[in-house]
């Protein structure tokens, strides 16, 4: 849905920008000139998606968020899923598009949110690898989620990128 709606947005900007400076602003779209500028915008829409999916940013929830990646994001841990103690800590953060059909012909995708590993304060590691339940975290919400021997956290993500200092 929001990848449509920016490709509807940058075609209707890129053409009042070219028309504006190479159209001619008595004509409508039938004329030559602005029909050939209305298949630019489209053009250059479609290739703005494409490279969006490819080369834009790598944090959770920006609007030109690329496709898939990893990297180090803090995330608030909660033990026992408990909401009263938290601990912010580094973890391995994957993102991927979900796509599945729903069977009459159509199909949807969305934005899913992984965690393959945190980092405790003390120095240990958890991991999430294999919990079954690893690709349900969300932006700025508590999710609950069990790691590899079974304990049960409160998964809270944040877009927030850990420093290169830090690790």
């Amino acid at each position: 849905m929001v990848s449509g709606l920016i490709i509807v947005g940058v075609a209707i900007v890129s053409y009042l920008i070219l028309k504006r400076f190479f159209g001619r602003p008595k004509e409508d779209v039938s004329s030559n000139r602005n029909r050939i500028i209305v298949w630019i915008c489209i053009v250059l829409s479609l290739a703005f998606i494409f490279i969006m999916s490819f080369w834009g940013m790598k944090r959770p929830g920006v609007i030109f968020e690329r496709g898939e990646y990893k990297g180090l994001f803090y995330v608030y841990l909660y033990p026992n899923d408990q909401r009263v103690k938290s601990f912010r800590v580094d973890a391995m953060i994957y993102s991927f598009i979900n796509s599945h059909d729903e069977g009459d012909g159509r199909s949807s995708s969305e934005r899913r949110y992984g965690i393959e590993y945190a980092l405790m304060p003390n120095g240990g590691k958890v991991t999430f690898n294999n919990s079954g339940d690893f690709e349900n975290l969300r932006l700025d919400k508590i999710v609950r989620v069990r790691d590899d021997v079974g304990r049960w956290w409160g998964v809270q993500l944040t877009n927030n990128e850990v420093k290169e200092a830090a690790k």
